[in-house]
This record gives structure tokens, C-alpha cells and sequence, in this order.
């Protein structure tokens, strides 16, 4: 099975990631679960982003979460991080726990 998106197309395939409407506070989202951890897109490059998953996350709110910069594709298989590719220099992908 393949599964593509991009940002919030890329992240409604895990188990929960972090929302935000363009107002109030990013919040955890439950997603469709095809992908058993939660996700956050935009991690590095938008720093409400980083705060909020880390909070959340030890907080209990959101489960071990892959944090992925934008220019970022990961390869999945068997609901498991494979690979990592990046098209932007120094960005990448991030377990948070």
C-alpha cells in the first residue's frame, strides 16, 4: 500500500497529530491510525510546532511522535520509519518521546 501527502495530507495517516486552523493553540488531532505513533509536520521551521508536540507528548496527550521538517519524505514499512529523504540541507525527521 502506498500513502502520500504533505503536511497535513501527510500526517492524517498516523494514529493522532498536532492541528492547528491558523487560530488558537495546536492540539492534538486523532487520525485515521494506519500508521500506529503520532506526527507533526513543520517541526523545525515553525517553533509552536516543536513546543507544542513537546509538551504534549509529556503531557501523555500524544503518543511517540515522528517530528518531520518540511522538504522531508519518510519511507515507512510495516507501520516503521524505513528511511529518510530530504530535499532541503540539515532538515530531517525526529522520534519524540
Amino acid at each position: 500500500m502506498t500513502l502520500a501527502g504533505v503536511s497535513a495530507g501527510a500526517v492524517c495517516w498516523f494514529d493522532a497529530f498536532l492541528f492547528n486552523s491558523g487560530q488558537g493553540p495546536m492540539r492534538p488531532i486523532s487520525g485515521l491510525g494506519l500508521i500506529p505513533m503520532g506526527a507533526c509536520p513543520h517541526y523545525s521551521t515553525e517553533t509552536d510546532h516543536s513546543a507544542a508536540l513537546q509538551m504534549a507528548v509529556a503531557a501523555g496527550k500524544m503518543p511517540t511522535t515522528l517530528a518531520i521538517d518540511g522538504g522531508v519524505a519518510v519511507v515507512f514499512e510495516n507501520g516503521r520509519p524505513l528511511a529518510i529523504f530530504s530535499v532541503t540541507p540539515g532538515a530531517g525527521a525526529y522520534c519524540v518521546s
